[in-house]
Parts: structure tokens; sequence; C-alpha cells
């Protein structure tokens, strides 16, 4: 069953749909019929069973009366005028006393009429008073002591404050330093690196110049070498010093046991000589034996006449025809001439290995 007065569908799209209907009917009546576009349409009677066609949904409402304060009108009028100062007024110096009306009378109250009790009738009053006095010397007292715990308070809060202060002043002074400590260590990072990276450059730079110097020392060495320039300091002081010294030594060496042969053999031969001489009367030597013989006797009686200078059976023996030698000794002293012989030939031996020592060290 349909009802056309029982709205269907949305409230808030029918009300749409009324006021677009309103809007159209109006727009359509405010044009001309001469300018109408289109096929004239049939105006359709509203009936009392429709839907109406306005919808009112706003109602203002005014709120001046409740937003608005209303002040009352007040009426102003500006007046001026001018006096002129006052004068002194000395008519009335005397206090003012109003003038007494009715009738005069006295009365008097004694202390036996008992009209009222004098400590009854203060005894509120005292207690209100000493109450009061009470009172306000109890909230002076709380006002002093107020006084007192602020007081406490706001030293406490000080004391607070700069003990704040300080642990906030040494917090700032540890981050500081620990900035500082970090900045320091990078600055130290950054210099190990630095040298860490000069370093390699250098180690690198040393290698190449040592693998490259090496060859280059070997090159020159060898050209030097092969030129003559260079030579082995060792080999040239032996074949230079060493050599000819011990040339010379030898050939000393050689010459003292060839004379000390020689006088062996003119001892062994003037013996002969005289043993032969003995036997055989017939027996005459030639110049140079006899030459040699006196020769090897005049040794012996040399050899024989250092028995005085022995000391601790040590002699030593001056050379004055040698260069270079002073004496030979202290030597073992022997009449043996084979034994003394020998003694002497291991004492030059001795002198001469002494002498090139002392020879190589002062070189």
């Amino acid at each position: 069953m349909n009802d056309p007065r029982v709205a269907r569908g949305s409230v808030y799209a029918a009300a749409n749909s009324i006021h677009i209907k309103r809007d159209n009917a109006a727009r359509v009546s405010q044009i001309p019929p001469n300018q109408s576009s289109g096929p004239q349409k049939s105006f359709k009677k509203q009936t009392i069973f429709e839907a109406p066609t306005t919808l009112q949904t706003f109602f203002p409402v005014d709120l001046s009366a409740n937003l608005i304060e209303h002040t009352p009108h007040v009426d102003e009028t500006e007046v001026s005028t001018q006096t002129d100062t006052f004068l002194p007024n000395n008519k009335h110096k005397k206090p003012f006393v109003l003038k007494k009306t009715g009738i005069e009378a006295s009365t008097e109250i004694a202390e036996s009429d008992g009209l009222f009790d004098f400590d009854v009738e203060v005894s509120p009053l005292l207690t209100v008073l000493v109450n009061k006095t009470l009172r306000q010397a109890m909230c002076e007292v709380e006002w002093e002591g107020e006084l007192k715990h602020i007081a406490l308070y706001l030293e406490e809060l000080h004391t607070n404050k700069a003990l704040d202060a300080e642990a906030v002043r040494e917090l700032v002074a540890q981050a500081k330093k620990a900035y500082a400590i970090k900045d320091a260590e990078k600055v130290e990072q950054r210099r190990r690196v630095q040298e860490s990276a000069l370093v390699d450059e250098k180690v690198a730079a040393v290698s190449l110049s040592r693998l490259l110097m090496s060859q280059v020392v070997e090159d020159t060495t060898a050209a030097l070498t092969a030129q003559g320039v260079f030579f082995d300091p060792l080999r040239r002081q032996v074949e230079g010093n060493f050599m000819a010294w011990m040339y010379s030594a030898a050939d000393t060496i050689v010459k003292t046991k060839q004379s000390a042969r020689v006088l062996v053999e003119g001892c062994c031969y003037l013996h002969l000589v005289i043993q032969v001489g003995a036997t055989d009367l017939t027996w005459t030597p030639n110049l140079d034996m006899v030459r040699s013989s006196l020769q090897h006797q005049r040794l012996l009686h040399y050899v024989d006449s250092l028995h005085t200078q022995v000391h601790d059976n040590m002699v030593t023996i001056p050379v004055a025809n040698v260069p270079g030698l002073d004496a030979i000794g202290p030597v073992p002293y022997s009449r043996n001439v084979r034994e003394f012989d020998r003694h002497i030939d291991v004492r030059i031996g001795y002198m001469y290995v002494l002498g090139w020592s002392e020879h190589c060290g002062h070189g």
C-alpha cells in the first residue's frame, strides 16, 4: 500500500528534493513565457494529501540576550563652575556640643543595690581579650617558626642548588676533559697514521734503494776490481809489509845460523887439529883452517868470558854489528857450544816475532 502522505526513503533526500523543486519553480517563474525554451509543462494543482513542498531546516535564535552584556544607559551631563577660595572660618574654635534637650535628672547606684556583678559581667570580655591575646601570641610564634622553617628551607634550597651547580660544572669539566682527551687521541691517531705511512714509504724506499744499491755496488766493485782500483788491503799489507819483514827476518836468522854453524865447525876443526897434531906431527893445516880455528878460539874465549855476567843462569849478549838489534837475551848460559847456539837461535826467533807484533800494532 502506498500512501503519498508518508515520506519514503531518506528524510534528508526528501528535503533536498523539496529544495530542488522549489528552486526550479522559482527559476521557471522568473523566465518570461516567450523566452522559455522547451515544451511547456502543465501546472499541477497541489492537494492536501501531498507532502509539503517547503521544509524549513534553519530557525534563527536570538542569543544576544545571553551572550552580550547589557549595561544600563546612564545620562551624563557636563557642568562646570568656578568659585572663590574659602575664607578662613574662625567662628567655631571650641568643639561642637549639642544642646541639651529634655529634663535633667540624676541617678545614683550604690554597691549595696546589687544591680550587677562586675566580675561576672566582665568575665566574658576578659575571656575574649585573653583568648585574643593568646591567639595572637600563638600566631606570632607560628609565624616566627614558619619564617624559621622558610629560612632553613631557603638555605637548604640554595645549598642544593649550589651542589647541583657544582655537580653540573664537574660534569661539564669531565665532558670537556673527555672531549679534549678524545680530540688528543684523534690527533695522536692521525699522527701515528701519518708516521706509519711515512715509515712505510721510507721502508719501501730503503728496500728499493738497498736492492738497487747492492746491484750498483756489485757492478761498480766488479768494474773497479777489474780495472785494479780496488784491492784487498790485507793482501796488500801482507805482500808489502809482512812478507818483506819476514824475508829480511828469515835472511837474518839464516845468516846468524850460518855464522853459528861456521863457528861450531871451526871449533870442531880446531879440536880435531889439536888432536891430530898431538898424534901426527907431520900434518899441517892450511891458512883457511888456521884462520877459522883462530876465530873459533876467539869465540870460545868470548863465551867463556860471559860467565861473569850470568845471573840466575841467564846471560845477555850485546850485539853491535846487527842494525836494529842491540842485544840478544836473556838466554840460558851453557859452556856447551851446540846447546848455547841452540838457545841463541830460539831467542833470536822470539825477538823477531815480538818485533813484528809491535810493528803490526803500531801500523
